[in-house]
């Protein structure tokens, strides 16, 4: 979608909100259930700096970490339906923790206003460099060989960036050892580092580092211009469906 579709999204939510009275007149928050560097921080804070300028007017990315999405989702939730607090989210806050978990301090369905959904990002399996597979089938082979040995993080349990290489390794019978953070931009810091050896997240929080040279992306779950030669998974003889999308929705 692009810029001005968005700020119209938000407009027009905004306006019915704020009965006629001019929008905005403060700061606007953003929130983010999940640490800087990742794929909705990204996300984010392009919309935070495009509405900015087109509307004159401050637009603030405010990150809450934490329980797959949920710490930042409750805030939100909790906070004043005036038009100047917004949850921008990917899927596990919205569309699956309210299946995992048995209680949570926000109702998903009853306690927002879809504003717009923004985009759905295709994602990237990316190794560090120390990883000896080059290919997908090599990894999965080594996670064969020696289940656990190689470890992986992700956003969380019930994020993409988990249920993705969950499912490869039901399809493959592959085990590799979880490593759950407060989001991608957390996790990017350990696989950096060789702490973790692999993750699967969105291609635009990953691709400074692949081109880089820091990381090196063995699949993608969708062609993309900017990675190309990758293969998809399923070009690779893995077909796997997963989907990242990111939305707004106010409380």
């Amino acid at each position: 979608m692009s810029r001005i579709l968005l700020c119209l999204a938000l407009l027009v939510s905004c306006a019915a909100a704020q009965a006629q009275e001019a929008w905005p007149t403060r700061p606007v928050k953003f929130i983010v259930p999940s640490s800087p560097g990742g794929g909705t921080d990204v996300y984010a804070r392009i919309l935070a700096q495009a509405l900015g300028g087109s509307l004159k007017q401050q637009f603030i990315v405010d990150n809450r970490p934490g329980a797959s999405g949920n710490i930042g989702a409750a805030a939100a939730a909790k906070s004043a339906a005036d038009g100047y607090t917004f949850l921008v989210s990917a899927n596990p806050a919205l569309a699956v923790n309210p299946s995992l978990y048995k209680e949570l301090s926000y109702n998903a369905e009853r306690d927002f206003t879809p504003v717009t959904r923004g985009v759905m990002a295709p994602m990237a399996l990316v190794v560090h460099p120390s990883v000896p597979a080059r290919t997908l089938a090599e990894l999965v082979a080594l996670g064969k060989i020696a289940p656990g040995k190689l470890a992986y993080g992700s956003a969380g349990t019930g994020s993409p960036t988990f249920l993705g290489v969950r499912m490869l390794e039901e399809g493959t019978g592959a085990r590799f050892t979880h490593v759950p953070y407060k989001g991608v931009g957390a996790a990017y810091a350990d696989l950096l580092g060789g702490q973790v050896q692999f993750l699967f997240p969105d291609v635009a929080s990953a691709i400074s580092h692949l081109k880089a040279g820091k990381l090196r992306a063995l699949a993608v779950t969708q062609s993309t211009a900017v990675l190309p030669g990758t293969p998809t998974f399923a070009e690779a003889g893995f077909p796997l469906e997963v989907i990242t999308s990111f939305s707004v929705v106010a409380p």
